[in-house]
């Protein structure tokens, strides 16, 4: 009659790794750790064993102290809060939304300027500007894409962030721009400017806006002391928008203007003096130079007709974060409103075959 072995001992002294894998992955890890037992002239009872715990294909390794024929293995072992945090870190509990934009890469394209999202010069640098280009390459299909225009191809990672396919990082807002931003160490006090949660852009089909949400005021006031509502920010809607650009002045334009004036003022002078000289044209009031503001700087809702147009030949266009009240969301112009739409399209895996 054969005698039966005694049970498996269990001591957390032997536990050398038990991780969950499937069972590919389990069995090449088998291996490797195999060939750094024998590289570390461990005993041949500290081979790695697989085995099963809890429907899981884990990894064990015997504890080299034990006796020879003897071979003891132990599962890993959590303390409380470690296998608290284990749950909650379940896979499935991942986010899996993608908050509007569709699973996989996919291109994003301003409606009015008729430019793509791009992560410009395709840099991997953090605080790389995102901006608004020409489209690099026409092809939808993944595997006929030329790979190095994917700094236009974005998605949706597991953790809810929009990331830049060419550089792998998510994006951030930093003053208002779209900026690569690359993992940061948490500061203190948290959050602010240099370390904080990564804002969420969410896509609406319907309006075709995409609007940011921030976990903390994104102006990042530096404390209590400012007069500002602590709790002011939350009333904003905060949407993607591009940037008009007009075109540059030229030589003749100066000229044409340096003649009208010269025509008027001596006209002027035989004038009433109670009649003051003739209005100015809204170019002329656009680009007198008594405002010192860019393009950029002029707020939404004070941009005029003279301002919404964009003529330039440039190929760069800027995208900015507006920070807008409810009813200045509604107020806005048409052309206002169609800066802030976006269309989104999929990359596809493969050609799509058709019968003719």
């Amino acid at each position: 009659m054969a005698t039966q072995s005694p049970p498996t001992e269990y001591t957390p002294a032997a536990i050398r790794l038990a991780r969950t894998y499937g069972k590919e992955k389990s069995e090449w890890l088998r291996r490797r750790v195999t060939t750094q037992a024998s590289s570390r002239n461990l005993p041949e009872e500290a081979a790695p064993t697989l085995m099963s715990v809890d429907d899981r294909t884990v990894i064990c390794i015997a504890s080299p102290t034990v006796s020879p024929g003897q071979k003891t293995l132990t599962p890993m072992h959590l303390t409380q809060a470690e296998a608290a945090l284990n749950t909650q870190l379940s896979p499935m509990d991942a986010d899996l939304h993608t908050y509007g934009f569709p699973p996989g890469y996919f291109i994003i394209r301003s409606v009015a300027s008729r430019r793509n999202l791009d992560v410009e010069m395709g840099s991997a640098d953090d605080g790389t500007n995102v901006i608004l280009w020409p489209e690099t390459e026409n092809s939808l299909v993944e595997s006929v894409r030329n790979p190095s225009c994917d700094n236009q191809v974005f998605f949706v990672d597991t953790s809810g962030a929009l990331c830049c396919r060419r550089t792998g990082h998510a994006i951030d807002v930093e003053n208002d721009r779209l900026v690569m931003r690359h993992r940061r160490p948490v500061s203190y006090p948290f959050p602010n400017a240099y370390s904080h949660p990564l804002p969420r852009f969410s896509y609406d089909r319907d309006t075709r806006n995409i609007t940011v949400t921030f976990s903390a005021d994104p102006t990042y006031p530096p404390g209590p002391g400012s007069k500002l509502s602590p709790n002011a920010w939350k009333e904003n809607a905060y949407l993607l928008t591009s940037i008009p650009a007009r075109k540059s002045r030229s030589i003749m334009d100066d000229a044409s203007d340096l003649l009208n004036n010269a025509i008027h003022a001596p006209l002027s002078l035989f004038g009433s003096l109670g009649k003051s000289r003739i209005a100015s044209t809204p170019d002329e009031v656009f680009y007198s130079g008594h405002f010192d503001l860019r393009e950029e700087e002029i707020l939404e809702q004070d941009r005029s007709e003279e301002g919404e147009v964009d003529d330039s030949l440039e190929r760069l266009r800027k995208v900015r974060v507006l920070a807008l009240a409810k009813e200045e969301v509604h107020a806005a112009s048409q052309k206002a409103k169609l800066r802030r739409q976006w269309v989104v399209v999929s990359l596809k895996a493969s050609k799509t075959r058709t019968n003719t």
